[in-house]
């Protein structure tokens, strides 16, 4: 059976053609000239054209490629500054070990050398000769170090009393006035009103000290008011028609020393 030239080759069987063709495999080749003997022909032609492109193609060579080493391309004067860089810094790792060495030696001596070894004896003085003997270091003595640094300090001086100094011809506000000198605070009603106080009317330019607790007693029977101990806040001074059930002091102050003309 031949193959009709006005009959073109299918795309399938063209595609199994060349498959069979570039396998060369006689089983496939068998196997399609089975199937499709009317293109035994072209397949013969195909496998011969294949056959002459593989044997034209050149085979592919690989060229060897010749390396230089590293070291070789290195010049000289790099390998020998190499070689001393090494050589210096084996040489500073030596010296630091020696160096650390010798400071762990001395750290380790030395608290031998501070302490006294109770071991070795003290030296005598030698009884034949007075110009060439040792005297013994003296032991000092242990104390405790409970007791060492302590000592009595002096207490420091006790404040003065305080003093409330009024003139001979003070009036209530002078009197409050001397009273805040001293350290006191003082608040006063709006309604008190100054007064005298008659200390020492004979003799004005007089100096009359008394101690805060006197000059209050001493506000309240000259004055008509009353001094009223606030603790904290001081003393708050009201007159006297505003204080109920309060008598006014019996006994009069007496000024611990006065001065006149």
């Amino acid at each position: 059976m031949s193959k009709s030239p006005n009959v073109p080759m299918p795309e399938s069987v063209r595609e199994l053609l060349w498959a069979a063709a570039e396998s060369n495999d006689p089983a496939t080749i068998a196997e399609f000239e089975r199937r499709y003997p009317q293109y035994r022909a072209e397949l013969h032609r195909t496998r011969a054209m294949i056959d002459a492109m593989r044997q034209a193609r050149p085979q592919a060579t690989t060229m060897a490629r010749f390396r230089v080493p590293e070291t070789a391309r290195r010049p000289i004067g790099a390998r020998l500054a190499l070689a001393l860089a090494a050589v210096l810094g084996l040489a500073l790792v030596g010296f630091s070990a020696y160096q650390v060495t010798g400071w762990l030696h001395n750290q380790r001596k030395a608290p031998s050398a501070t302490q006294p070894d109770s071991s070795t004896p003290l030296p005598s003085p030698s009884t034949g000769s007075t110009n060439n003997s040792v005297e013994p270091t003296p032991t000092p003595q242990a104390t405790d170090p409970a007791q060492r640094g302590v000592a009595e300090r002096p207490l420091p001086p006790a404040p003065p009393p305080a003093v409330v100094r009024l003139t001979g011809d003070a009036t209530l506000f002078d009197a409050i006035a001397a009273l805040k000198s001293a350290g006191f605070e003082v608040r006063l009603d709006p309604d008190v009103k100054d007064t005298d106080l008659n200390l020492a009317p004979n003799n004005p330019d007089a100096i009359v000290e008394l101690s805060p607790e006197e000059a209050i007693l001493l506000i309240e029977r000259q004055a008509p008011v009353r001094v009223q101990d606030l603790g904290p806040e001081g003393l708050l001074i009201v007159p006297l028609e505003k204080v109920r059930n309060v008598d006014p002091p019996s006994g009069p102050a007496q000024p611990r020393e006065a001065s006149g003309n």
